[in-house]
């Protein structure tokens, strides 16, 4: 009876610490918000505190959302006076709202500062869409390939670091090496065929840290940019964002969009997910936290080349490479010659420059005549609809584009021809009894093992 006691009263002990820990860091919260939005007041600042997605991180947590490291090389900072005005710039530009949404949508970086990965990708989708005059392609690239296989870290990278490593090595896409938030994955992870799926820009550059120079840029495509994140930061949940309470954190990098003259602000896209800010974007006063004013290599401008590309997807256009008896194969073609016709060639073995097109090679029924749409794009086609009664096998195939109009027709061209990939490329297609073959071993096995068993017992 006295043991049974104990436990009742070290139950009730427990669960009046527990409440009381609760309605302690509830009235810490709420005293927060209120000494931030006292701030802003008193500021006259024009922005709203409250409960987001990382704001009841710890700080150890937060400052890990910050994993720009400040790099001091660059070009050197114009001496100017003033912000020079560029005529015929518009009062606001926003690329969410020009004529279409060419932007992607909001993700998460999660505990991990791969801000640097988010915030330089935010642009190379953008810009895919752009290149491809298409504000419906929305190409989802992978983080976790910068991660995992660039010198950058969750601890951060530095911008030139981040942009060099787009340049010459590049990422692929999200289906093909799923973010983990995680640095200790390593980079043979991603998928097996994601040599053909990489994305790469050609060039990049410093802009001029003043306002005219990155209005000029954003207006070809939206730019990455550093800046100086203060606790309040973590807080923001609408308006024009300017810091009025908290210490320095560290360096951020996001992605510039458009701003708005009116409101004399930047429009940016971050990373911490649609829990936090504007549904995960936010707006920045004019010259506030570094942002675009300050310092001259912390932000920077991308040139991309829409590459000719083959993707196989499904029907939703998402990337894949092994099919099996009884799907269909789509593709996906950016960046071919607009309003053309090419013939589809699903070809066994490695295709290379010059090698012939045998249609008696192609396992799908026919050699079906494509049309690219007038932007030189193809979204999800279907051209093979593998027999479910199909035979397993474990044959690579490349799909070859081949334009109809230009080069060797009947010959793989790499000028005017597409191909799915540069590499080791194609469809596993298709392996439906492999996983019949390895249960009927397993089974087999415990089979012998019981007779052997059973005659040891009875001998």
């Amino acid at each position: 009876m006295q043991n049974k006691l104990c436990s009742l009263i070290l139950i009730a002990t427990l669960t009046v610490l527990f409440t009381a820990f609760i309605v302690v860091s509830s009235a810490t919260g709420d005293l927060k918000l209120n000494e931030i939005q006292n701030a802003i007041d008193t500021k006259s600042a024009n922005w709203i505190a409250g409960e987001t997605s990382v704001s009841c991180l710890s700080e150890e947590e937060k400052r890990k959302l910050c994993g720009l490291i400040y790099h001091p090389d660059g070009p050197p900072r114009a001496e100017e006076k003033g912000e020079p005005v560029i005529k015929g710039q518009p009062a606001s530009f926003d690329w969410r709202y020009a004529g279409g949404d060419w932007t992607t949508s909001i993700k998460s970086q999660g505990t991990c500062g791969s801000c640097w990965a988010f915030g330089s990708l935010a642009v190379l989708e953008t810009q895919i869409n752009i290149e491809g005059n298409d504000p419906t392609i929305d190409t989802n690239l992978a983080e976790q390939y910068m991660l995992s296989c660039s010198a950058g870290d969750c601890v951060g990278y530095t911008l030139p670091g981040t942009m060099d490593f787009l340049k010459d090595t590049g990422t692929t896409d999200e289906a093909c090496f799923p973010y983990q938030a995680d640095d200790g994955v390593p980079c043979s992870d991603a998928c097996t065929y994601c040599d053909g799926r990489m994305w790469k820009i050609t060039s990049w550059g410093y802009i001029t840290p003043n306002r005219a120079a990155v209005k000029e840029k954003i207006q070809e495509a939206p730019v990455v940019a550093g800046m100086m994140l203060y606790e309040d930061f973590y807080d923001y949940i609408g308006g024009v964002y300017e810091h009025v309470s908290g210490v320095f954190m560290g360096y951020h990098l996001i992605a510039i969009v458009g701003w708005d003259d009116a409101n004399e602000c930047w429009i940016c896209k971050n990373s911490w997910g649609t829990g936090w800010g504007e549904d995960g974007w936010f707006r920045i006063k004019y010259g506030e936290c570094g942002l675009a004013t300050t310092y001259s290599n912390c932000q920077a401008y991308s040139i991309f080349e829409l590459p000719k590309k083959v993707i196989s997807c499904d029907s939703g256009g998402m990337a894949r490479d092994i099919f099996i008896a009884g799907d269909s194969v789509y593709i996906e073609a950016l960046g071919l010659s607009p309003s053309t016709e090419y013939k589809v060639w699903i070809q066994p073995n490695p295709v290379t420059e010059g090698d012939s097109l045998v249609s008696g090679k192609d396992p799908s029924p026919s050699q079906e005549t494509v049309s690219t749409d007038a932007n030189g794009n193809i979204f999800p086609l279907l051209i093979w609809s593998i027999p479910a009664d199909a035979s397993a096998t474990n044959t690579e195939y490349d799909i070859v584009l081949d334009n109809q109009y230009a080069g060797t027709v009947g010959t793989y061209n790499a000028a005017d021809d597409a191909i799915d990939s540069s590499a080791v490329t194609g469809i596993l297609a298709p392996v439906p009894e492999l996983a019949t073959l390895i249960l009927f071993s397993v089974g087999l096995l415990v089979l012998v093992g019981y007779v052997v068993l059973k005659r040891k017992l009875f001998v």
